[in-house]
């Protein structure tokens, strides 16, 4: 028991942080399939065990549901497979809460697509 209230206590620190929101930038991540993507938000570079394994250049992706965005996967992508969107992590969540209805205005920068989609 101490150990789930510890992990939820730093859980909710991390997110209700007044430094941060938890998430680094918005991005979009080819998933569930190739060809489709989703909106994700970066929340920090794989580390540990995980790191160990997987390699270097990794990073710990947190993809929210519609419309309930405490609910989703984290996926963990390589670094070079992300599409970094020059949106806010706000606006981010507007446009994932609303299920693409609230678009937000376009950044300054065009995404480049990875070399995977393109051979499609």
């Amino acid at each position: 028991m101490g150990q789930v209230y510890r992990t939820t206590k730093q859980i909710i620190d991390t997110f209700h942080s007044q430094q941060t929101s938890g998430f680094d930038n918005v991005v979009m991540v080819e998933f569930p399939r190739a060809g489709l993507y989703s909106v994700g938000f970066v929340t920090k570079p794989v580390e540990g065990e995980v790191r160990e394994k997987a390699g270097a250049n990794f990073v710990n992706v947190f993809i929210p549901s519609t419309p309930l965005p405490t609910n989703g996967l984290l996926v963990i992508c390589r670094e070079d497979d992300l599409i970094r969107l020059d949106m806010s992590v706000a606006d981010g969540m507007k446009l994932i809460i609303s299920g693409g209805a609230i678009v937000p205005p376009r950044g300054t920068s065009t995404p480049k697509l990875p070399p995977s989609s393109l051979a499609n």
